[in-house]
């Protein structure tokens, strides 16, 4: 749920309570807001004509992604090859591995360790209770389609006043001061536009009151944004560097009564903005391409009067600001109020909450490649193959021709419309000449396959792609070890790469999420997800932003192989069974043993990781004998009689260690 939906939303009439707090006059204010809006929109603007050439690129890779092509024959090979790319590379859910990040001694670990398995119950529920699974293939669907993938989580939640403010006067003096080095400023005048730093001023005040309360949060929202409808300040160049970016624009489509409902505005003010419909666009108007038909679904702005009724939508634009770390909301063609006070978000060590995935990075290019872009020329290539072998056997029926001279029309029907084994009697313009003369069966044109095969063209298609890789492993074959390994190293350098990709931004959605709900998930709801046993510790923001690392387990969203792992199982099975007999021996003689038996409780331990299983080593091995009750008869007479209590047993030589219990000891030399 992204901030539009916030039930929480504050209406506002072009005063901010900032401004209000300040005395600020209604009139002035006006004109301040209006001209840092000018400014929003002048670079808004800019970006947007900056993006141009790939928004249209985006919309010819979604045409060629659905098939939508004028080949005679149209085989959506792109498409087909995307669903089998995904259902390797994301076939479930990541499994989650958190930690406590590293310090000197340990000192950190030590404090935190029992919160870390609460921390990934509660992130990987909350993810998967936010719908990540259905969400997740929607976003490696737009990665694959145009190139980028937007993913954008956010909690819900509530505010209330905070009891412990202490904890936030550090932060507030900080703030504070940047806002009377801009008031400086503005009272030597230095800055160009006053009202538009006179804004930013009550900006930032609004944040600072915002700081008073807590949110506090009680579910995770995941959001798939449109590449078209991201806007990321060009000055940051690749999108590859989008978290350095100065400000970052999200756009969302409501309809007028919901734009009333969350701005508060009337029919008046919500008419001045500039209204959206989504139709098919044709080739003729801007943004289309010369491929294809060209018609294609898209938000376009219009002035039908359709539109302006029920078909109508207002955009509603979501501009993050990472210079001042504010958030500015807009609608498309209101220049004189915002339809949100701006504030200050909750986000975490980052301070963008979308989450950008591609594959295909081009050094010097803005704008990651997709498959589809990669694909397209080569599935044009096939359908006009296909096309022209089509036509070919079209062509190709046989067909008969006759002397119209001498075979009159009327005569020439009676020949039509015979039936099977009739006899016909025609009347020729020259009776007694050859029929055959007036008749002449013309042979049709001989077709080539060769000419017309697509192989070479499926070749090349799955070798781009990998595609060829992910369905063979998909097939069981009897094959050689060197075959299969060949096959496997091969398609886990393609496949690989892209779950690796997926992974590590899966990676940082984990960290974000939990540092979001250290900060706005009240305990009471941690208990819920987790189980009475939770650890739920307060934490001061610095600690939630820097003393947890987030990890995926390599490959834990991948197509699972369950040949391979009945195979690595065969494999580790004895060593497992020879652990058990070695670390049983030792426990059995009491814990004065287990400084032996721990070795091999380590290298099963190391084994189980260099297999990704993620067991407990522990739940595979004896465990020592319960100490035997006190014998207080025992004790008694060991006072009677004046004898020393029976110490420890001494530890065997490094000789014995591993000799079954019961067993003679191997004699010395």
């Amino acid at each position: 749920m992204n901030i539009i939906n916030d039930p929480n939303f504050i209406p506002q009439d072009g005063i901010t309570p900032g401004e209000m707090a300040r005395g600020m006059p209604p009139a002035k204010v006006d004109e301040d807001t209006k001209q840092l809006i000018g400014q929003w929109r002048t670079r808004l603007d800019h970006a947007y004509n900056h993006d141009s050439d790939a928004r249209k690129r985006y919309m010819d890779d979604r045409r060629v992604a659905r098939g939508d092509t004028e080949w005679l024959v149209d085989t959506n090979l792109v498409g087909a090859i995307l669903e089998i790319l995904e259902s390797f590379v994301y076939a479930k859910d990541p499994e989650y591995e958190i930690k406590v990040s590293e310090s000197v001694n340990n000192s950190r670990g030590k404090i935190l360790a029992e919160f870390t398995e609460t921390a990934r119950i509660v992130v990987s529920r909350l993810l998967r209770d936010a719908g990540l699974k259905r969400q997740g293939r929607r976003w490696v669907r737009a990665a694959q389609t145009v190139g980028a993938g937007w993913l954008k989580p956010s909690l819900s939640t509530k505010t209330e006043r905070d009891p412990i403010v202490d904890a936030e006067i550090n932060s507030l003096k900080e703030n504070m001061a940047r806002l009377d080095v801009l008031e400086g400023n503005l009272a030597d005048g230095e800055v160009d536009d006053e009202g538009a730093a006179r804004a930013e001023i009550a900006a930032n005040i609004t944040a600072l009151e915002a700081k008073l309360e807590r949110q506090i949060a009680n579910g995770l929202a995941l959001d798939i944004f449109p590449a078209d409808d991201v806007l990321v300040s060009p000055e940051c160049g690749e999108l590859a560097n989008y978290l350095q970016a100065p400000w970052i624009r999200y756009r969302t489509y409501k309809s007028k009564e919901q734009a009333q409902a969350i701005t508060g505005w009337n029919a008046e003010a919500i008419g001045k903005a500039n209204v959206y419909t989504q139709k098919l666009r044709s080739g003729n108007e801007q943004g289309a391409t010369s491929a294809g038909n060209n018609h294609q679904q898209a938000w376009i702005r219009t002035t039908d009067a359709n539109a302006q009724t029920s078909d109508g939508f207002v955009a509603f634009e979501e501009i993050w600001s990472r210079t001042d770390g504010m958030v500015y909301t807009l609608v498309d063609g209101v220049s004189d109020k915002w339809a949100r006070a701006p504030y200050a978000p909750l986000t975490g060590s980052r301070f963008f909450d979308g989450f950008l995935l591609a594959f295909h990075y081009i050094d010097g290019e803005r704008h990651p490649q997709s498959d589809v872009f990669q694909l397209k020329r080569l599935q044009d290539e096939y359908g006009r193959t296909r096309s022209n072998f089509a036509e070919h056997r079209k062509r190709a029926v046989p067909y008969t021709v006759w002397d119209a001279g001498e075979v009159p029309n009327t005569e020439l029907q009676k020949i039509n419309s015979a039936e099977a084994l009739e006899n016909v009697a025609v009347n020729f313009t020259t009776p007694g000449s050859p029929i055959g003369n007036k008749f002449m069966r013309v042979p049709s044109a001989q077709i080539d396959p060769a000419m017309y095969t697509t192989q070479p063209i499926s070749t090349d298609m799955e070798k781009v792609s990998g595609a060829q890789d992910a369905m063979q492993s998909g097939v069981s074959v009897e094959k050689t070890a060197t075959e299969a390994q060949i096959q496997n190293t091969g398609f886990g350098a393609r496949i690989g790469a892209r779950r690796d990709e997926l992974e590590a931004v899966f990676g940082d959605i984990g960290l974000f999420v939990l540092q979001l709900a250290l900060q706005g998930l009240p305990e009471q709801e941690v208990v819920k997800i987790a189980g009475s046993d939770a650890v739920w510790p307060k934490l001061t923001v610095d600690d939630v932003m820097s003393a947890f690392d987030v990890e995926v387990r390599a490959g834990s969203t991948g197509k699972p192989n369950k040949q391979a792992e009945q195979a690595m199982w065969m494999q580790v099975l004895p060593l497992i069974e020879n652990m058990i007999t070695v670390v049983g021996n030792f426990r059995s003689q009491g814990p004065q043993m287990e400084w032996a038996a721990a070795p091999y409780v380590q290298m099963l331990t190391t084994t189980f990781a260099v297999m990704g299983n993620k067991d407990d080593v522990e739940k595979y091995l004896p465990q020592p004998p319960p100490p035997p009750p006190p014998d207080p008869m025992a004790d008694m007479m060991a006072q009677l009689t004046g004898a020393e209590p029976a110490g420890p047993p001494m530890a065997p030589s490094m000789s014995n260690i591993g000799t079954p219990a019961g067993a003679p000891a191997p004699s010395g030399p």
